[in-house]
């Protein structure tokens, strides 16, 4: 019997559903799941446990063991990025993300902007997105971790919102350009889990 490919976008839960799934099968004497007993565990046991389950369900999908699944897990959770997936906020539709991308979503992004100025200082992604340097090294100065810190709808570093951003705020004290000189000075920063390469900006002053 051949291994499985794991899902694009596995799901511990839903791994561990499928074990449960199949220790209630193997109990009922289902001839099926007997068979994926014999086929991938090294040693059926007369008592089925869960996990007994979730070895089963590691080994079927070409790991050696449940905990050697769930590191594998851990790191595709670290590193997933996909932007295309997320809600329409402010900071997903003001940043490229090389997928759906058109100038309605930027110019959505830039309307909510107006309307609502007080979104530029919301977090230190806003800041690094909208380019409020003001906003940005309070963040900083309140928290310096924030400098290398994951977060926003991308689970983006701060400096990468700056590089993917199309708000190109002209306002007074906004510009991407001294933000993101105020982060390489609190740096050093890592920039991991982009979307692609850095795209190259004009600078606003």
């Amino acid at each position: 019997m051949p291994t499985r490919r794991l899902p694009d976008r596995p799901d511990v839960e839903h791994l561990r559903n499928q074990a449960k799934t199949l220790q209630r099968r193997v109990r009922d004497q289902d001839a099926q799941a007997l068979g994926w007993v014999r086929e991938f565990h090294p040693n059926p046991p007369e008592t089925f446990a869960r996990s007994d389950a979730l070895l089963v369900v590691a080994r079927s999908y070409g790991f050696a063991s449940w905990p050697a699944l769930r590191a594998t897990l851990d790191v595709i959770e670290r590193f997933t990025r996909s932007p295309h997936r997320e809600p329409a906020g402010f900071l997903a539709l003001a940043c490229l993300t090389y997928s759906n991308d058109d100038p309605g979503r930027w110019a959505g992004a830039r309307r909510m902007l107006a309307e609502r100025p007080e979104l530029a200082g919301q977090s230190i992604y806003t800041a690094a997105a909208v380019g409020d340097v003001a906003a940005a090294r309070r963040f900083l100065d309140e928290d310096p971790g924030l400098v290398n810190r994951q977060g926003g709808p991308h689970r983006w570093e701060p400096l990468l919102y700056v590089a993917y951003s199309r708000i190109d705020s002209t306002a007074p004290g906004h510009s991407t350009l001294e933000v993101a000189r105020l982060l390489l000075e609190r740096g050093p920063t890592r920039t991991r889990g982009s979307c692609g390469t850095g795209s190259r900006r004009r600078s606003r002053s």
